[in-house]
């Protein structure tokens, strides 16, 4: 029961957001944090690639092999890839939450215009 009030909580305070027409601030602060949590190139093609697989492979059974980099995946140690791994499944899933988001804001935008 406590996340069923919690969530008309959280869908009440969106949809007075929108009414104020905070939409724009909303996605700013999710453009911002996208942003400001690349720390490198390597990232930014990372983002675009899961980017790619988000909106052009959804049916995809193995996101994750979708990302890899073969040829840098192959020249590391076994230690070496299971870091690489543990590390692109992390970015993998804080990207893919922040792409969600930015998702579900445009969808409740489209709806209220």
């Amino acid at each position: 029961m406590k996340n069923n009030s919690e969530s008309l909580k959280l869908l009440a305070r969106r949809a007075k957001r929108r009414l104020k027409g905070d939409v724009a601030q909303i996605r700013s602060n999710i453009v911002y944090e996208a942003e400001n949590t690349i720390d490198s190139p390597e990232d930014k093609q990372l983002i675009e690639r899961i980017k790619d697989v988000l909106k052009n492979k959804k049916d995809t059974l193995a996101p994750i092999g979708e990302l890899i980099d073969r040829p840098k995946f192959n020249m590391l140690s076994s230690l070496q890839r299971q870091i690489y791994l543990f590390d692109l499944i992390a970015k993998y899933n804080h990207y893919k939450e922040i792409y969600d988001k930015e998702e579900r804001n445009k969808q409740e935008h489209d709806l209220v215009v």
